[in-house]
């Protein structure tokens, strides 16, 4: 008689229905089961003895194996086919005492493989750690390595650049210096340093050139001597001299010239022009001979027991050394090598100064700089005052270049001032020619200059301001120094 479903169990080896699931598995166990055949264990005490909680086990997992079965239908068959015997595997199910001695002896090897793994990985972490850190530090190195080449690199560059710098400043030095050296020479030759020859030289020269030209061997010979001679007596032969030019400004004012409210003149003076003996850089000479010659006209100076004549020009450059010798203008005679005489050096303010200081008479230079807008409003002030009280000698104006006599003012209606210059470029035929009856109406213009016509950035003005008498005095006017007016 079968028993009912409901109170059997069924066998997870043959899938029947027992009472007795225990006695009926272990049934199963007498005997191995290898492919087709099977072996009789040898007796009773190598039978497995499954528990009821193995038993419960194996049911258990023979049921996880039907639902993942279940659950993988979607696939393929041989799909299918593959993971249950994955599977099958995985749940290592016994079917025999090998088979289980097999599993057990796979599970412990597992465990104790994991076991020597793991001690394994605690024994390498700290060579791992010791390898870690070396690798960092030749990383590290590296970089430092790297690092330091860069720097020297750039340092390397930085030198070379600096280097090429310095070569480059030390080319332009070279090259300015040149320049400067160029320029010196050329300043030199504009202002008569580097000559070898003076005035008798120059006028040697110039009449040769006229000789059959202009006139005869004869006159060549007759101008020379004349030329020596006065080189000798230290005088100046008065060909290029025009004396009445203050008398005949005056006459032209009192006729009245149109627009002039008023005006001032210096006492008397000669025009010296420049001759074809000093064309070029003769202006500062011939304006100390029209210094000179107005001095001649004031008996409070008594110049000419010192001076009895205009002096000639090589006359003038040995009185500018003489002065040197006594101490006038250390300064000056440092620039210009301390000699004069026999060259076509230029002078300025200082030479005039010292030369004028040298004969006991109080001169002064006042220097105006930076004018207003290129006007130079300040000195025409200044040499509108200087005329305003009395009767003046005339003053040596100074600029870049060129120099001349100032010998009064005019002060127009609309109340614009302008200066009356003599000037040493202007020869004397130039000059008889303004002076005579023919030509008063255009005179005054040419000597005439208004503030806008004075743009030169500097000018230096010397004035005569009475006579040197005590020692003191004389001591102390050979160090020159200016008034400077900004």
């Amino acid at each position: 008689m079968k028993m009912s479903k409901k109170y059997c169990q069924q066998c997870p080896v043959c899938n029947e229905f027992t009472d007795n699931l225990i006695i009926h598995v272990n049934s199963h166990f007498e005997k191995e089961c290898f492919g087709n055949k099977s072996q009789v264990l040898r007796n009773e005490s190598e039978l497995p003895i499954v528990s009821e909680n193995k038993v419960s086990t194996i049911l258990k997992c023979k049921d996880k194996q039907s639902l993942i079965l279940k659950n993988k239908n979607k696939a393929s068959d041989e799909e299918q086919r593959q993971k249950a015997l994955t599977i099958k595997k995985d749940l290592l199910l016994p079917q025999s005492i090998e088979d289980t001695l097999l599993v057990a002896q796979t599970v412990q090897e597992d465990f104790l493989l994991a076991q020597a793994l793991q001690e394994e990985e605690k024994n390498d972490i700290p060579n791992k750690c010791d390898s870690d850190f070396l690798i960092a530090l030749n990383l590290q190195n590296h970089e430092d390595t790297v690092h330091e080449k860069t720097t020297l690199e750039a340092e390397s560059a930085s030198i070379v650049s600096k280097n090429d710098f310095l070569l480059a400043s030390e080319l332009q030095s070279y090259e300015n210096v040149a320049n400067e050296k160029e320029d010196f020479k050329k300043l030199q030759a504009m202002y008569g340093m580097n000559s070898s020859s003076g005035f008798m030289k120059q006028f040697d020269a110039k009449v040769r050139k006229d000789v059959g030209k202009y006139i005869t061997v004869s006159d060549y010979y007759k101008k020379k001597s004349d030329m020596l001679s006065s080189l000798m007596e230290g005088k100046d032969n008065l060909e290029t001299s025009t004396k009445g030019i203050i008398d005949a400004l005056k006459n032209q004012y009192m006729y009245g010239v149109v627009g002039v409210k008023t005006f001032k003149l210096c006492c008397n003076v000669t025009h010296f022009g420049i001759s074809i003996a000093d064309r070029g850089w003769g202006c500062g000479y011939r304006n100390i001979q029209m210094l000179i010659s107005s001095l001649f006209e004031n008996d409070q100076y008594k110049l000419k027991e010192i001076i009895p004549d205009i002096p000639s020009i090589p006359k003038i450059q040995a009185l500018i050394e003489k002065a040197w010798s006594e101490g006038y203008d250390p300064t000056g005679k440092e620039q210009l090598d301390g000699k004069l005489q026999g060259t076509r050096k230029w002078i300025g303010t200082t030479e005039v100064c010292a030369l004028l200081r040298s004969l006991k008479l109080k001169a002064q230079i006042v220097d105006f700089q930076k004018p207003n807008e290129n006007l130079h409003v300040l000195m025409m002030e200044w040499i509108c005052d200087y005329f305003q009280n009395g009767l003046k000698l005339p003053l040596y104006l100074q600029h870049q270049g060129h120099s001349r006599l100032c010998i009064g003012i005019e002060e127009h209606k609309n109340k614009e001032c302008f200066l009356l210059l003599l000037d040493p470029s202007t020869n004397v035929k130039q000059m008889q020619s303004f002076i005579s009856l023919q030509n008063q109406k255009s005179m005054i213009k040419h000597f005439r200059k208004s503030i806008k016509q004075l743009r030169q950035k500097e000018f230096q003005i010397l004035y005569i301001d009475g006579a040197i008498n005590l020692p003191k005095e004389i001591q102390e006017s050979k160090y020159i120094s200016s008034i400077r007016i900004i």
